[in-house]
């Protein structure tokens, strides 16, 4: 059963590194590929980040395998009582 979590894990960091990368101390991403996760372990922690995305780009951050923080692109639309992007699913 290891040996197969060891392949899948292998397998994804592989894709990863194809679609991630760093430039100019920035994160980032062609548009394909996994996600990215780790598997190490973390206690309570404070995440503060910027972004930049692309138009229309509908897309998040997920805490622990379980939150998403949204990151949408809405210009254009008509904006909800609630907001867009800074929703918690």
């Amino acid at each position: 059963m290891l040996w197969g979590r060891k392949a899948k894990i292998e397998a994804w960091t592989a894709d990863a590194k194809k679609h991630w990368t760093v430039k100019d101390a920035e994160l980032v991403n062609d548009g394909h590929g996994a996600y990215l996760a780790t598997d190490k372990e973390y206690g309570d922690i404070e995440l503060e980040l910027e972004y930049r995305t692309v138009a229309r780009a509908d897309s998040g951050i997920y805490l622990r395998g379980r939150y998403e923080m949204q990151v949408l692109d809405d210009a254009g639309t008509e904006p909800e009582a609630d907001g867009e992007c800074d929703r918690t699913w």
